[in-house]
């Protein structure tokens, strides 16, 4: 349900993992027209890395044209989640693609440090992301 103000990275729910720690938690998912949007948790390491690409890989097959990663969440990322964002640019659409936003400055800093921000295109907001690669939400959309 959204109220009017909200913004996109405002509607993502947050999924919460069940009692059992073995069951891998899965990012929250918004579609907003041919864009799912999908947002990382705090840490990425191996421990969940592939999960989380393939969970972007899943989202391209399942016809999104755009995958955007909210990382306004994300503090830290090892070298198998920017592994796993590259691996999921290089499989997406040529038309639209992986884009990330919002990151946090620590993983801004990483991503600038190895290069994936001149690969992998990077937005400030989920808002600007969306208004670059799919429609604006109007404050009647649920």
């Amino acid at each position: 349900m959204s109220f009017a103000g909200d913004t996109v990275s405002d509607q993502v729910s947050t999924h919460m993992c069940g009692e059992d720690p073995s069951v891998p938690e899965e990012p929250p998912v918004r579609r907003v027209g041919t864009c799912a949007i999908v947002r990382f948790p705090e840490e990425i390491d191996m421990t969940n890395a592939d999960d989380l690409g393939r969970t972007l890989l899943d989202l391209f097959a399942d016809g999104a044209a755009t995958v955007i990663v909210d990382m306004s969440h994300t503090t830290f990322c090892a070298s198998s989640g920017f592994t796993a964002l590259l691996r999921a640019h290089a499989h997406g659409p040529d038309d639209g693609g992986l884009a990330i936003a919002a990151p946090t400055r620590q993983f801004a800093r990483t991503a600038a440090l190895i290069g994936v921000d001149q690969v992998i295109q990077h937005y400030a907001t989920v808002d600007d992301a969306v208004a670059a690669h799919g429609p604006q939400l109007s404050r009647t959309d649920p």
